[in-house]
């Protein structure tokens, strides 16, 4: 083991260096990433504003409705998870010194379709079943399981594996990562209740339906605090295995080679 693994190694897992990283990611490729999001975000935003009741909406709580609203969460579920692969392909190239580019940020999704479509649609009914037990399992399962996307786009383990390797990765330190969770909710309800006047605005000030704009700014706080979501799971991905098993980003970058 060279002397910068072992340094790796030795080194505590620290939430702090996981935020830290986070932005320091984002500060450099924003606009990549940003952009990203926005492909990932339009088709349920898309959904969002045909399901709205009134001009041009379908008929409320109608057969059209629901079928709408049920394709629009699995639609919504799938590409959340394609762009946390995508945005931890860019992290990674970040993180290792290298540069990230759109196209092959892309390729990674298309290359990892249907595997990640089976670990969005498992991760979910998992997450939702364990919930439905009671609040307190849903949060242990999604705590364990958080690091799963990255896990399957970087070490290319099977769709059922991919969650016993992340509750490995997370176990000693789920408490802390639970803590950066909570963090983060209260933050995104924060952010949500800053915008809601505006939204109630835009909304009220039309006449027959939900303004666009409102969907326009729905759109726009939803891909921020998506975007700051993924990038932070690639970076506790690696602070996760770099405090673990001395894994440093030039290693992880090498499966893109």
């Amino acid at each position: 083991m060279t002397d910068t693994a072992v340094a790796a190694v030795a080194s505590p897992f620290s939430i702090g260096q996981v935020v830290s990283r986070t932005f320091s990611v984002l500060g450099r490729h924003f606009l990549l990433f940003f952009g990203l999001a926005v492909l990932a975000i339009l088709p349920s935003e898309f959904m969002a504003f045909v399901m709205q009741p009134g001009a041009g909406g379908l008929p409320f709580f109608g057969a059209a409705y629901w079928a709408t609203f049920i394709l629009s969460m699995l639609v919504s579920v799938i590409m959340s998870v394609l762009l946390s692969a995508v945005l931890t392909y860019g992290t990674v190239m970040d993180l290792s010194g290298r540069q990230a580019s759109f196209g092959e940020a892309l390729g990674v999704a298309v290359r990892l379709f249907f595997p990640l479509i089976g670990l969005a649609i498992i991760s979910s009914f998992g997450v939702g079943f364990a919930f439905l037990l009671l609040i307190v399992p849903g949060l242990m399962l999604m705590t364990a399981w958080i690091v799963a996307v990255p896990v399957r786009v970087i070490e290319g383990t099977e769709v059922f594996d991919t969650f016993s390797r992340s509750a490995e990765l997370t176990q000693g330190h789920r408490w802390s990562i639970f803590g950066l969770l909570v963090v983060y909710f209260i933050i995104a309800i924060v952010v949500s209740l800053i915008a809601r006047p505006l939204l109630v605005g835009v909304s009220a000030a039309h006449i027959g339906g939900i303004a666009p704009l409102y969907f326009i700014v729905d759109g726009v706080i939803r891909t921020f605090t998506t975007v700051i979501s993924a990038t932070g799971v690639a970076c506790l991905y690696y602070e996760l295995r770099s405090s673990k098993e001395g894994i440093g980003p030039d290693q992880l970058a090498s499966v893109f080679e």
